[in-house]
């Protein structure tokens, strides 16, 4: 049986230890998990697998988040929402900062279909900046929305970066140096 399970509270160290070794205990196995912080709240998302049924009731309570927040588990469903061909996308603006900025993109996303897969937004010194990965739709054209975006954003002073994940991966990724020839002692 999967579940998705989500924790909110406030953070401290050791939630996400708690979260795996009370899923491990109930023999569990995550297949997928995000954890981030915002303003000294944690907020974290898993998919987990259990071969047996699991007790729902006890792997709350082994979590050890009570009086804390919040601990959410469904059972897991197959989402039928997908596109016909999708492309992966990093969409990184900047401005000064802006009441609105976020909905403004976010509408303009959502009236295109364009999927939200992850965002982070935050200040930064007098700047505001917005990083979202997303899932486009085969016949929508990088150059349009990256112009689009700017269009929303005139008179906000946008900076507006769009790259294919190919593209983002392989130019903000450290690699190893890897040395050929002789071995140093």
């Amino acid at each position: 049986m999967k579940y998705i399970i989500s924790v909110l509270c406030l953070d401290r160290p050791g939630i996400v230890f708690n979260m795996s070794s009370a899923v491990a205990r109930q023999g569990g196995n995550i297949d997928d998990m995000r954890q981030d912080v915002i303003e000294g709240y944690f907020t974290g998302v898993m998919a987990v697998t259990f071969e047996e049924n699991c007790d729902i009731d006890k792997l709350k309570e082994d979590m050890n988040i009570t009086g804390e927040g919040e601990v959410s588990i469904i059972p897991y469903k197959e989402n039928d929402f997908a596109f016909e061909t999708q492309e992966k996308y990093v969409l990184t603006v900047s401005c000064k900062e802006q009441k609105g900025i976020v909905a403004a993109i976010t509408s303009y996303l959502y009236d295109n279909k364009i999927n939200i897969d992850s965002i982070s937004a935050f200040a930064e010194g007098d700047k505001f900046v917005i990083v979202t990965e997303l899932s486009v739709p085969g016949s929508k054209a990088a150059l349009k929305i990256k112009n689009d975006i700017r269009k929303i954003g005139k008179g906000w002073d946008l900076s507006v970066h769009l790259s294919h994940e190919n593209i983002y991966l392989a130019t903000n990724t450290i690699c190893p140096t890897v040395r050929i020839g002789k071995k140093l002692s």
